[in-house]
């Protein structure tokens, strides 16, 4: 699957200027569901057990150039909503550019809650019941061909260790990005997938 993180950066920047001053009641970064959790950075791919957790979501369709637009609505959203807004947000992506046409590219923004309470639009309240994943950390630049491989990495481990991808991608984005005087975007995120045992 090709990368969507550097499409993502427009709209991942713009989040510090939402969420700026929100009140941490819990650890920046916290992450809800995940009993066994991958360092942020690491060349390593880690089998993750993991509970089912809740999360806000704004469904999207189309372009990953819209993410800017997704992280300013889910961010008012929440905020209007009084929702915590200390956990680590993620892209969900339920299939491919690869073999998928962009005006039928389905994803989501969101980030875990505590617990389930009801929302209202543009919010939508979903459920992550996928109970194994393989997940891979990358540092560096967006874009480059250390980010390429940590995707290869990611799916060659899942195939060489008797497993099949079960479920959508998610990359949790660990850190807000920094860009460099070339104008070049670095950050750490965790490249995130369901598995299963293939049969």
């Amino acid at each position: 699957m090709k990368t969507v993180i550097g499409i993502a950066l427009a709209g991942f920047i713009g989040l510090s200027g939402i969420v700026m001053g929100q009140e941490k009641k819990e650890p920046a970064g916290a992450d809800i569901g995940a009993t066994a959790k991958a360092p942020a950075v690491s060349d390593t791919v880690h089998l993750v057990q993991t509970t089912p957790f809740s999360y806000c979501a704004v469904e999207m369709k189309g372009s990953y150039d819209k993410h800017g637009a997704g992280f300013q609505s889910l961010y008012q959203a929440a905020g209007a909503q009084g929702l915590p807004m200390t956990a680590v947000p993620f892209g969900i992506y339920w299939n491919s550019p690869q073999d998928t046409p962009v005006d039928s590219l389905k994803w989501e923004l969101g980030f875990a809650l505590p617990e389930a309470r009801p929302l209202t639009t543009p919010l939508v309240l979903k459920k992550w019941e996928f109970p194994m994943t393989a997940s891979v950390s990358f540092e560096g630049a967006y874009g480059s061909e250390a980010q390429t491989a940590a995707y290869g990495k990611l799916f060659a481990w899942i195939g060489q260790n008797g497993y099949k991808p079960a479920g959508p991608l998610m990359e949790k984005f660990i850190t807000m990005p920094t860009q460099d005087a070339n104008g070049q975007f670095s950050g750490k995120v965790e490249i995130v997938i369901p598995v299963a045992a293939a049969k």
